[in-house]
């Protein structure tokens, strides 16, 4: 049996993100679906024009920007991101994992708001965003 290897609780979500990266070919933007939210990432469906994309970046692990609108809310939550987790779904259907890495603080604060509402229990702080 497999070990939960998660520090915070994921919160299931059905959101539009929006990846902003940039390759030895320039800037691109792609749109994805948002699976789950966690204090300290996201996961969401692509296909493998963005994977060909992250493959791209000189750096490794990749990053992008991503951003995602939480409902109610005007201002989309923003942040920089590193790629943690990929998998294979089907031929031109793939899961990525990613990691927040930086945002501002009023973000921060209300993706932890948003959480803790929607989940049903508190959720502590993270010192990784």
């Amino acid at each position: 049996m497999q070990s939960e290897r998660r520090l915070f609780p994921r919160l299931l979500v059905n959101a539009l993100v929006r990846l902003t990266m940039i390759s030895s070919t320039g800037k691109a933007e792609f749109t994805a679906e948002a699976i789950n939210l966690s204090c300290d990432g996201i996961d969401f469906n692509c296909n493998s024009e963005v994977i060909s994309m992250l493959l791209e970046q000189p750096q490794y692990p990749p990053t992008c920007q991503l951003s995602f609108s939480m409902p109610d809310d005007q201002y989309p939550f923003t942040s920089r991101c590193r790629l943690i987790s990929h998998r294979r779904l089907a031929q031109d259907s793939y899961r990525l994992g990613f990691k927040f890495m930086s945002c501002s603080e009023q973000n921060r604060q209300k993706l932890l708001d948003y959480l803790a509402e929607h989940a049903g229990t508190p959720i502590k702080s993270s010192p990784l965003l």
